[in-house]
């Protein structure tokens, strides 16, 4: 069983994460920097990337692709993660937080991936492999001819868009939930006195 007061006494007399005050790399800047970042892109709208349209003096039509927020913020995250990726070893309750924030996370896949298709002639090959596609991704589809008496007299391959837009979609919802969470647990982690290069007047 996970024992805070226990893990909050050994990793005091740990100093071996210590930044010399002779050094100038700032520990404490870049985590800031960090967090600060994982702020802006969850302050803005989550939503999927998409395509925008705008016409250039010259009249012609430009495509301009808008960054999906979500996949942003996510990284940002992950960013910050990786940053503190020594604080975390050392740190029971949050080593708990990524074992359950790692389990939902596969399990949210396995909820909403697919297996992959993939259109071969007349027919459709299903793959083992299972992903979580793009939104209006082109998936192949068998369509099926029939003559006037509804009889079905042939097939083709043919691809349709958006088939999985909603797994998609509540997949990115439910991670962008989690990295939530993970975030907020990384701000505990912050806040505690074992993560030291915040104390006040000290600069690493």
């Amino acid at each position: 069983m996970y024992d805070e007061k226990e893990d909050e006494d050994e990793n005091l007399k740990d100093d071996d994460l210590e930044y010399t005050k002779k050094s100038e790399f700032s520990k404490a800047r870049v985590v800031e920097d960090a967090v600060r970042k994982v702020e802006d892109t969850r302050s803005q709208e989550m939503k999927e990337g998409y395509f925008n349209f705008i016409t250039l003096p010259t009249g012609d039509v430009k495509k301009i692709y808008i960054p999906d927020s979500r996949k942003a913020f996510i990284g940002a995250v992950e960013s910050l993660k990786s940053i503190l990726k020594p604080e975390i070893e050392r740190d029971g309750r949050m080593q708990k937080a990524l074992e359950d924030f790692n389990k939902t996370k596969k399990e949210l896949f396995e909820n909403y991936a697919v297996k992959r298709l993939i259109g071969n002639g007349n027919s459709i090959t299903e793959l083992e492999e299972k992903y979580i596609p793009e939104v209006d991704e082109l998936i192949p589809i068998q369509v099926n001819t029939k003559n006037k008496r509804n009889f079905v007299t042939g097939s083709f391959i043919d691809e349709k868009k958006g088939i999985y837009n909603s797994n998609v979609r509540c997949y990115w919802n439910g991670i962008v939930d989690l990295y939530d969470i993970i975030f907020a647990e990384l701000n505990v982690l912050l806040s505690t006195k074992k993560v030291n290069f915040f104390k006040q007047g000290v600069r690493y």
